[in-house]
């Protein structure tokens, strides 16, 4: 037979105490575009209603990726948490003899896992809408 250690497991993780470097790049403006958003004021407001409309894309794009995100998230983890009950009761089935899992390990074997799947799906259902919009407005039209 094999032998039988004692042991914690600890996850790779590395922890920086500084944010990581990222350099910002400003948008700026010829001086012909800002000629002509001074000159002709609908070019200006007809080139800042196209960024706007770039943002809500860019918006309705983020909040589509989010939810099926948090959709496959919720998914993933109901699967992780059903796995980790699962070696549960095969370890506390293995160690009934000596007392059962948390006799032998001891006060470490007190855990528990959170079912959050509700507030994530929660999440995902209130993004629902934004998804639908970019479809009802692509209907209307």
């Amino acid at each position: 037979m094999g032998s039988c250690y004692l042991g914690y497991v600890v996850p790779h993780i590395r922890h920086s105490l500084e944010p990581p470097f990222v350099k910002l790049h400003r948008r700026s403006i010829s001086e012909s575009e800002r000629f002509f958003a001074i000159a002709f004021p609908s070019y200006g407001t007809a080139k800042l209603a196209r960024e706007v409309i770039n943002m809500a894309s860019s918006l309705e794009a983020l909040a589509n990726l989010t939810a099926d995100g948090f959709t496959g998230m919720s998914a993933e983890l109901v699967a992780m948490r059903t796995v980790a009950m699962q070696n549960r009761v095969a370890l506390d089935y293995l160690l009934a003899a000596q007392g059962g899992t948390c006799a032998v390990i001891g006060t470490e074997c007190c855990t528990y896992i959170p079912d959050e799947t509700d507030g994530v799906l929660d999440l995902a259902e209130l993004l629902l809408p934004l998804k639908l919009w970019k479809s009802f407005k692509q209907f209307r039209q």
